[in-house]
Formats: structure tokens, C-alpha cells, sequence
């Protein structure tokens, strides 16, 4: 039997495509809600319970699938989200701003089912707490990062060490994590304390420690409010109090 936590809404402006998606779903046992433009899903969003939402980017109106989705997420944090579009060059876009990998049109029905099979197997995670002993690494000079993951593997934690904001993010939606630890410069565009306030509003207890070697960067870590920061060359028996 179909659960709340087994629907699906369905942002697609063509109604034709809407119209099949929503069939498609509903074979694969979703309670499926389709929706033409962001405003719209935003107000069904409020008066129906979702756990995924499946959007296409490009809609005929002024707020586009990405906009929609971010604004869906600032009432929802744990909202499961697939973006889909027929130009392939908005997959770094969707990747900067968090939301995983593109579904490319036309959708092949095999893929979006392995998906969304995928999304419902991962359901009951959502309402999980987090794994107690479990470190997001993010460090872009790999021996630091190899240090940093054998020191917190000794101390008994688990550890998921990554170079970049980017992969941290997609790591981060298949996953859950007691603590961050983040370098504040980073490469790719998006820096530790962005992706820290990311991270931070998709799951609001996670434990955050910045760490950086350049100048005054502590200062900027301290306005953003994000946690406790440690200077390089790391004190690692101070970090082993913060973890």
C-alpha cells in the first residue's frame, strides 16, 4: 500500500509529458501530483506531504524548475529532488546548486525507473538519525586529506573524504553525517563556508569544524557562525576534542 512518504510531485510544463510521468509513477506505486509552473507546486507543496520531486528546469513562466526546487527545500531540507531537461548543458548548474545529477530528455522509462526505485529504497533513511560516528572530509590537497582520514579513522569515527564542494554535495544526498570537516578554500567556485551553510540547511544538527591555513579567514568563519575553526598545521589533539 501506497504510503505519504511514497509521493512524488511532478513539475513539467508540457501537459502531455506531465501526463505521462504521472502515469509512469503511478504503475511504480507512487502517489504521483503533477503541477505546470513553480507557483503551483509550491502551492500544492503546502497542503500535501512529497518526498521527492521530479522537475524539469526549463518552465513557461518567470521562476524556473531550479528556482521552484530551491524554494521547496527551504520548507522541506530533506526534499529528494531529480532535475530533468533536454539541454544537457544545465548539469554544472544543477550541480552548483546542489541538486545532484540531471535526468536528460527524452527520458528513457528504464532510468527513470531504476530512479525512482532508487529514491524509495532510501525512504525510510530520511526519518533515521545520523550514523553517531560518521566525518564529511572535504580537503582539496590530498595529503592532507589522506592524513586527516587516517588520524579520524584511528579515533574511531568513520570517515568520507572528499577534494571538493561539489562532491561533498552529492555525497551528502546519499548519505548522513554527524560532522563536517571543511577546508574554507576550496576549488571549483564554491568554498567550505558556502557549502557548510548547504549542508547546514539540509540537516540542521550537523556538527560543522573549518579549518584553513590562509590569513584572516578566521574571521570569517566566526561571522558566519558556523562552528568552531582550527588553524593549519592542525593541533590534531584539538581536533580530537571536537570530534
Amino acid at each position: 500500500m501506497t504510503t505519504k512518504k511514497d509521493r512524488i510531485l511532478i513539475i513539467e510544463d508540457d501537459a502531455d509529458v506531465r501526463r505521462f510521468l504521472i502515469r509512469f509513477a503511478g504503475v511504480l506505486g507512487w502517489e504521483a501530483a503533477g503541477a505546470s509552473s513553480g507557483p503551483e507546486a509550491l502551492g500544492l507543496f503546502k497542503v500535501g506531504h512529497f518526498s521527492l520531486v521530479l522537475s524539469d528546469i526549463n518552465l513557461n513562466a518567470a521562476m524556473d524548475g531550479i528556482e521552484a526546487v530551491r524554494k521547496l527545500r527551504e520548507s522541506e531540507p530533506r526534499l529528494r529532488v531529480v532535475m530533468m531537461s533536454g539541454d544537457c548543458t544545465y548539469a554544472d548548474r544543477v550541480k552548483e546548486a546542489g541538486l545532484g545529477a540531471l535526468l536528460p530528455k527524452p527520458i528513457d522509462p528504464g532510468t527513470l525507473a531504476a530512479l525512482l526505485e532508487r529514491h524509495r529504497a532510501h525512504r525510510d533513511e530520511d526519518s533515521a538519525p545520523g550514523k553517531p560516528n560518521c566525518v564529511l572530509l572535504v580537503e582539496d590537497e590530498p595529503a592532507v586529506r589522506e592524513l586527516l582520514s587516517h588520524y579520524i579513522n584511528k579515533a574511531g569515527w568513520e570517515v568520507v573524504a572528499v577534494e571538493d564542494a561539489v562532491e561533498a554535495m552529492r555525497i551528502f544526498e546519499a548519505d548522513k553525517f554527524h560532522l563536517l570537516l571543511a577546508d574554507v578554500l576550496l576549488p571549483h567556485g564554491m568554498d567550505g563556508i558556502e557549502l557548510a551553510r548547504r549542508l547546514k540547511a539540509l540537516q540542521q544538527d550537523l556538527r560543522i569544524v573549518m579549518i584553513s591555513g590562509a590569513p584572516g579567514v578566521a574571521d570569517r568563519v566566526k561571522a558566519a557562525n558556523l562552528g568552531p575553526f582550527l588553524s593549519k598545521p592542525l593541533d590534531l589533539p584539538a581536533l580530537t576534542a571536537l570530534l
